[in-house]
């Protein structure tokens, strides 16, 4: 199934493993495009779930579908820029097929990695050490460029460039890593799933541990590093079976770094430890949070005992499944009368105005909801004049009452109406 240089023609698949070989071959060769007929008798719902089960989004930022026949389904699949730096990386011979502005970020990436990662590393501290590096380098634009070589080259993007970098540089350091498109408040959202060890995957979300705070400054948390499906799925929607599955233990990061608490006690004496070396900021893994005045009855009892700790701001755990409290230090030592600042709120996380997964995002939610059926010629028609439509009823379909499928399917037969006639 090898390809020449240049992805001419219509390559012919069968099987979701026929599918990512030929995806990955196109990827090695730094194909812009690629165009994939899928052969066999097939509804509408079957070929997205078989796209869910492939991992395209690790290679291509777009798919066009054509319905051909009941029988025949044609996609043509846009690479990313990440996707393409990725494969001259592994084969230099290659990277000409980059241009200007491709091969000028990839040596970004490189010289990042060089002041990052230092030798006898472990898969955990070089994803912590690139991790931070992005976060402490570049800021949230939520009308920016999803592209990798903006965020490399400009240090601004959205969540797409984030998991794009973030992807890049870990498989450019042989740790296998994915790129995972999901949901957050009703938004589309890409973050990475990193292989740590043999088997063992985490969720790295680099976009939400860069908070935008109101000042402006830059601020690196661990939040949202190295967690769990069940610590993830509180704010984080996904279909987990396109995905490996993570372990089920909590805290794996802060159990490894050693700040992984269970009384207030061994937390504020670990913080104030931190303090006294000077850094900025700060995180652990507090089982016994409990709640906001809690955290604040404990902040006031540890500086009668002589705490000095000062604090620009903290934040909260979102969600009980994640018991994280990030703390940022001020450089003046409090006073012992001095009140803890209020946490920070939502409106410090990256929630993206739009993002070019958007429409992939609900034809997903359709085809879930709604059997199709055969298109057929039909299906090209609707794609470009029912898509509006279908928009809206993926908005229908977001909100919590009942009758969904009732909803689903009028709305849908009243669209291939339209559509026809």
């Amino acid at each position: 199934m090898a390809l020449p240089a240049a992805a001419a023609g219509v390559h012919e698949v069968r099987t979701v493993d026929e599918l990512n070989e030929l995806l990955q071959e196109a990827a090695d060769a730094i194909h812009e495009e690629v165009t994939i007929r899928f052969s066999g008798q097939l509804r509408g719902k079957h070929v997205q779930r078989i796209l869910g089960d492939s991992l395209w989004t690790n290679h291509c930022r777009q798919y066009d579908w054509t319905p051909l026949s009941k029988k025949e389904h044609e996609f043509r699949f846009t690479y990313m820029d990440s996707t393409r730096m990725l494969a001259a990386h592994r084969n230099p011979e290659l990277e000409c097929r980059l241009n200007k502005v491709e091969r000028k970020a990839l040596e970004e990436a490189r010289r990042r990695i060089k002041q990052s990662v230092t030798k006898g590393m472990s898969n955990l501290e070089i994803v912590q050490a690139l991790h931070d590096s992005l976060v402490e380098d570049v800021h949230y634009d939520k009308k920016g460029d999803p592209a990798c070589t903006t965020m490399l080259l400009k240090h601004k993007g959205v969540c797409d460039a984030y998991s794009r970098c973030m992807y890049l540089m870990l498989n450019m350091m042989d740790i296998p890593c994915h790129m995972v498109v999901g949901k957050v408040k009703q938004k589309v959202h890409a973050w990475n799933l990193v292989q740590l060890e043999p088997g063992e995957w985490y969720h790295v979300d680099a976009t939400w541990d860069d908070p935008c705070m109101p000042d402006n400054t830059q601020v690196v948390r661990h939040t949202y590093f190295c967690l769990t499906d069940a610590e993830l799925r509180g704010d984080h929607k996904w279909n987990a079976r396109q995905y490996p599955a993570t372990p089920e233990k909590k805290g794996y990061f802060y159990r490894k770094v050693n700040r992984y608490f269970t009384t207030y006690d061994e937390f504020w004496a670990d913080a104030q430890r931190a303090f006294d070396r000077g850094e900025v900021n700060y995180s652990a893994y507090l089982t016994c949070f409990g709640s906001a005045r809690r955290f604040n009855r404990n902040y006031k009892d540890y500086k009668k005992n002589g705490g000095t700790i000062g604090l620009e701001s903290w934040a909260q755990p979102s969600d009980m499944q994640r018991r994280v409290i990030s703390l940022t230090f001020s450089n003046k030592k409090s006073k012992p009368d001095e009140d803890l600042p209020e946490p920070d709120d939502e409106s410090t996380l990256p929630i993206a105005e739009e993002t070019s997964w958007l429409s992939i995002d609900m034809w997903n939610r359709v085809s879930e909801l709604v059997d199709m059926g055969a298109i057929a010629e039909e299906g090209s028609k609707m794609m470009q004049k029912g898509m509006d439509s279908v928009e809206e009823m993926a908005e229908e379909y977001s909100k919590p009452e009942g009758g969904v499928q009732e909803k689903a399917k009028a709305a849908w037969d009243g669209l291939m109406n339209k559509i026809r006639h």
